[in-house]
């Protein structure tokens, strides 16, 4: 049982150390990953050993065809192949990125879900049912177990921003070609993530079930029918 981190490491000032920078909406993934599959938490970048890991969470920003800036086929890859890969009795898999479920350019096959889904069938890990978000997602100990989907970002987007900043958990970017918000998180080794993760998950929770509250009166979230796409390996 783990979560595995793919926000990729940076450097650290000039110590000569690299860690990943954890915002908010990370830390609580990992920590709604915590809480259905088991620790430890582990880092992609630190190459670690899947070999004994039955159930699995996977956890950072997606694309469609991508979780943070690895491929689809990176991912399938660090799965199901080599001495690092999962064991055959691997029976579980959630991936809490946005996106996860949604087609590149509408070509069949593409989404997250698709390619890791066939790699693990391939492997002969049949039967493992995996779902993706089709649009932004939102999950959090504070909702439960189902995801919640924005179907409409232009309308959800100034609504998360004004509230972000209403609640402290995040600045205005100085540098907004990088997007209009810096969000507040942490920066820790796999030793200290889930314990900040529990840390921001308690902060956030009061944020989550308002943003919610308010997408669903606007009518910006997809029904339940719609928001997932699930495949079977």
């Amino acid at each position: 049982m783990a979560v595995l981190v793919t926000v990729p490491k940076v450097a650290i000032g000039n110590s000569g150390t690299t860690a990943s920078q954890l915002d908010f909406i990370v830390s609580t993934s990992i920590d709604y990953g915590l809480t259905r599959v088991g620790g430890p938490v582990l880092y992609y970048d630190d190459n670690p050993d899947l070999s004994g890991v039955q159930e699995l969470c996977i956890v950072g920003h997606g694309s469609p065809g991508k979780i943070e800036s690895r491929s689809a086929q990176d991912m399938a890859n660090k799965l199901t192949k080599g001495a690092k890969a999962v064991p055959d009795n691997f029976r579980r898999l959630i991936i809490t990125s946005c996106y996860a479920g949604v087609l590149v350019g509408g070509k069949s096959g593409t989404a997250v879900i698709d390619v890791i889904a066939k790699a693990l069938r391939n492997r002969g890990l049949k039967g493992i049912e995996i779902s993706g978000a089709m649009g932004p997602s939102i999950k959090a100990n504070e909702l439960g177990n189902r995801f919640r989907v924005v179907s409409n970002t232009q309308k959800a987007g100034p609504i998360q921003n004004k509230m972000v900043l209403d609640k402290h958990l995040g600045v205005p970017n100085p540098d907004p070609t990088q997007g209009p918000l810096r969000y507040t998180g942490t920066t820790s080794d796999p030793k200290l993530a889930e314990q900040a993760a529990k840390m921001m998950a308690k902060i956030s929770g009061e944020f989550y079930k308002e943003f919610v509250d308010e997408l669903e009166q606007k009518r910006t979230l997809f029904d339940e029918e719609h928001a997932m796409r699930t495949v079977v390996s």
